[in-house]
């Protein structure tokens, strides 16, 4: 299972404040509930690409975000209609977030989205 979590640096992999203004995102490979793989890339959005759409091309089955995240509407639309799931935990860093989760600790996202604003 690949996991995707909006980070500000990929050293001390802090969760961003919003998931499409990201500055990068640490894609983790999860088997059997293990971490096997992490890797951390620079937001697609820097190529041209929009962050929903990428990840969901690229396979994305979980986006974790912060609590006190945002998530763009557009970003849920494009997940959600190709069964990506978007789950919220209380952590501070991407590796404690996929932890928790893998834990059960994780709630599904059932906001509405915020509408483009700048964060």
């Amino acid at each position: 299972m690949m996991i995707v979590v909006p980070v500000e640096d990929c050293n001390n992999k802090i969760m961003a404040t919003h998931f499409g203004r990201a500055n990068y995102y640490v894609l983790f490979i999860v088997e059997a509930g293990v971490i096997k793989d992490e890797k951390c890339i620079e937001n697609p959005r820097y190529r041209g690409a929009k962050p929903g759409e990428y990840f969901a091309e690229m396979g994305a089955d979980i986006i974790i975000i912060s609590v006190s995240s945002g998530i763009g509407r557009k970003a849920i639309q494009e997940l959600r209609s190709r069964g990506v799931r978007i789950l919220q935990v209380d952590a501070r860093n991407a590796v404690e977030a996929v932890e928790k989760f893998l834990r059960g600790n994780a709630r599904e996202y059932t906001g509405d989205g915020c509408s483009g604003q700048r964060y």
